[in-house]
């Protein structure tokens, strides 16, 4: 217990990234502590990141889950410190903190630019974010056809997409959300069917087509849209990419609601997406992907 001795105090600020811990850490919420955790999914992954305690009022229970949880969302600026000093290993939140929303426009720009300088050019992109997918099975054969593909293909498509964001290290609500975003646009995960929108798993047109095509010269590939879907919330719509990291909210009646993030934020297609997020969340939620 020597460590826990206050000694050798080191305080952190922190963003909220889930308050749905497993069992066995009740109470807890996971955090990625600003100075040590990269903001970066692709440095430091989401399932890495620690869950903290949280100090409550003397006028709750402490004993035998009596008392209230913490009240705490997805996306709470908090300050705490380490139970175990400089060890740094055991974290607890001592309080919240008021915070803006969202970034600045020069805050975003300063962002942007720091992806920029961290993400490699975009072949390389894609050859570092597709190496999760296997692409042996035939329903994952890219082919040139206009048209919906059959249900098991899509299923299989559908499941592929969830490991991916899973890999980037999106928690699993996110990824069924950009999941949730792409059934809703593309429901059979043609990455060659044209609809009213656009083309592609996400209904690409215009400037954004052109970027894709840009991407990679196999561009109907489907491992490549989904590495695109990833490099576009990496550079172009980062600003989405921070409202969907400080999510983690399903429910379409509550502030930042993933649903409403993807369709006013990064789907080319202006829709309400909320109703096929839930959906593809109730398939994944206790489900091995």
């Amino acid at each position: 217990m020597i460590n826990y001795y206050g000694d050798k105090v080191r305080w952190f600020v922190a963003d909220v990234i889930d308050t749905t811990p497993p069992y066995g850490l009740e109470g807890r919420v996971r955090v990625r502590i600003h100075g040590i955790h990269n903001p970066s999914t692709r440095e430091v992954r989401q399932n890495d990141l620690p869950w903290a305690q949280v100090l409550l009022p003397t006028t709750e229970g402490g004993v035998s889950g009596l008392g209230s949880t913490p009240r705490l969302e997805a996306g709470s600026l908090v300050f705490g410190m380490f139970m175990d000093g400089t060890e740094s290993q055991v974290p607890i939140v001592i309080g919240s903190l008021p915070r803006t929303e969202y970034p600045t426009a020069i805050q975003k720009s300063i962002a942007y630019d720091d992806l920029l300088e961290r993400i490699t050019p975009d072949q390389e992109f894609y050859n570092q974010t597709t190496g999760s997918i296997d692409e042996s099975s035939a329903a994952l054969k890219n082919e040139l056809r206009d048209e919906p593909l059959d249900e098991f293909t899509s299923k299989l498509r559908r499941d592929v997409a969830v490991k991916f964001f899973l890999s980037t290290g999106y928690s699993i609500k996110q990824s069924c959300a950009i999941v949730g975003a792409i059934s809703r646009t593309n429901s059979s995960f043609n990455t060659t069917y044209t609809n009213v929108g656009g083309t592609g798993l996400m209904g690409w047109s215009d400037v954004r087509f052109t970027r894709l095509k840009s991407f990679s010269n196999e561009w109907w590939h489907f491992s490549t849209q989904l590495s695109f879907i990833a490099y576009e919330l990496n550079t172009t719509h980062v600003d989405a990419n921070i409202r969907i990291l400080n999510s983690d909210v399903i429910d379409k009646s509550k502030p930042k609601s993933l649903g409403n993030i993807m369709g006013r934020h990064y789907a080319p297609i202006q829709d309400d997406y909320n109703s096929e997020v839930k959906r593809v969340y109730e398939l994944y939620a206790n489900k091995k992907v």
